[in-house]
């Protein structure tokens, strides 16, 4: 999944990508139509499926946007709509947004019963939740699920913006960090077409050495979450990943440790 635009070049050059997640938050309510239109149709050109990342925080203003541009939306050809609360879940099957519902992972699928609940409303994939750990996941049905290797876990949504209590309001999306005790620096974003603020982890998780570990599990779908990296980094993870799918990689590179954590993955939430 794209969070800005600047990372769909490198995406869509990877062979190992067969789809892109378009997130709507990465564009100015101003010029969503033409840009959105503009990189659906270069996903498509390269014979990759095109999905729509709704919004994280569906207040009434935006939902009353996202009706009034549906229509359009709607002729661009995507696939399917990644839902990250339970008011984008009833909009997609009202309005039959792709044929594809697929629920973020906040959207709770702990458990094999959780997963039959949210197939029988509509949802034909899910994403297996940020706290399971690798024991978890395995004693779970996967085969409806897609599971995140890489990107930044959000720590924390809010409507308090960091960056109008430090800087001032002035519209401008822009990453804004805070320091914990031991120095840790956890970026936060704003996403101001919906006014709200994200804090994410000072680390991305990277799970690309487990890559077959979790297909031992029934994993078959796998999604990385670009967040504020920028063209270059962007790059520099998916040549990491081909390495791990292609040329049998098992270890990272040096300069690559110190730079990311497994998550909850080895040890779950304690």
């Amino acid at each position: 999944m794209t969070g800005e635009r600047r990372q769909l070049a490198p995406v869509l050059e990877s062979s190992c990508v067969t789809s892109v997640c378009l997130d709507m938050e990465a564009y100015d309510r101003s010029t969503i139509m033409e840009e959105l239109k503009e990189d659906a149709n270069a996903v498509m050109q390269k014979d990759k499926e095109v999905y729509l990342a709704m919004p994280r925080i569906f207040r009434a203003g935006t939902a009353e946007w996202v009706r009034q541009i549906l229509p359009d939306i709607k002729r661009m050809g995507f696939a399917g709509v990644l839902v990250r609360n339970y008011e984008e879940l009833a909009l997609a099957k009202e309005t039959f947004l792709g044929s594809e519902i697929i629920t973020d992972h906040n959207l709770y699928c702990y458990n094999d019963q959780a997963v039959r609940a949210f197939s029988g409303q509509g949802v034909t994939k899910n994403t297996v939740p940020l706290e399971l750990n690798r024991s978890e996941i395995k004693r779970r049905y996967n085969e409806e699920s897609m599971m995140m290797l890489y990107g930044y876990y959000p720590l924390m949504t809010s409507a308090q913006c960091v960056h109008k209590n430090t800087k001032g309001c002035d519209k401008c999306p822009t990453i804004t960090y805070l320091k914990d005790r031991y120095q840790a620096q956890f970026p936060v974003k704003n996403y101001c077409s919906a006014c709200y603020n994200v804090v994410y982890n000072s680390l991305p998780v990277m799970l690309f050495s487990n890559i077959r570990e979790l297909q031992k599990a029934g994993l078959r779908t796998f999604r990385l979450d670009f967040t504020m990296e920028s063209e270059k980094m962007t790059g520099n993870v998916m040549d990491l990943l081909e390495e791990f799918l292609y040329e049998d990689r098992r270890q990272y590179p040096e300069h690559w440790k110190e730079h990311y954590t497994n998550g909850h993955y080895k040890r779950g939430v304690e």
